[in-house]
């Protein structure tokens, strides 16, 4: 978790502005937010979410909560793991499939689908499925709490300073300090996309 005070403060700390006098509060809170928004195109486990969410019988599409950017999976249904199944794959073996019935045994989704997904066969009862989602999260004040881990608070920080620096287009400085912030976000950003990388091979290998 991020406290939108921690970071916002050490920001204006940063920029000698502990006082919000050139940047105010709701600038940075803006800057914050959209900081969230440019990792989560990138890294949308960085919010992950799991929830379980009912099932009607028959139901073979499923939504996810209003709050979800993106589906990442689905664990399980009525406690029976499910596994991913790619949506051509299941159309051409049961070109009917979404009119099938019975204890489910996959997930499925479009590639342009992001907040909803299948399953394969529809449920015969109701049922509850477990589902990990990546949540769209904002700070609306600076006495918000982002359920972000803490590891990302450098990357939030370099982002909020490359945009802060932006606000001086006309300064040769202030444009350098901008680039150099937003280089370190990039590098930031890919260096934890890599370790993470690493580190679920190495669990596999296990």
């Amino acid at each position: 978790m991020i406290h939108a005070s921690d970071i916002i403060n050490r920001v204006a700390k940063e920029l000698i502005d502990d006082g919000f006098v050139y940047w105010s509060v709701d600038e940075h809170i803006s800057n914050l937010n959209d900081a969230v928004s440019a990792i989560l195109f990138v890294k949308p486990e960085a919010t992950r979410t799991t929830v379980e969410v009912n099932v009607a019988t028959g139901q073979s599409r499923v939504r996810l909560p209003e709050d979800a950017y993106t589906i990442l999976s689905v664990n399980q249904v009525d406690g029976i793991g499910v596994q991913y199944i790619a949506m051509s794959e299941l159309d051409r073996l049961y070109p009917d499939w979404r009119n099938m019935t019975d204890t489910p045994s996959n997930w499925t989704k479009y590639d342009n689908e992001d907040t909803s997904f299948w399953l394969f066969p529809a449920p015969d009862a109701d049922a509850k499925a477990e589902i990990d989602y990546a949540k769209q999260v904002r700070a609306p004040s600076i006495d918000d709490t982002l359920p972000i881990q803490a590891t990302y608070e450098p990357v939030l920080f370099d982002y909020m300073l490359y945009r802060a620096y932006s606000k001086n287009a006309n300064s040769e400085s202030s444009v350098s300090r901008a680039n150099l912030h937003l280089r370190s976000f990039e590098l930031l950003l890919k260096g934890k996309s890599n370790i993470d990388v690493r580190a679920r091979q190495q669990i596999k290998q296990q």
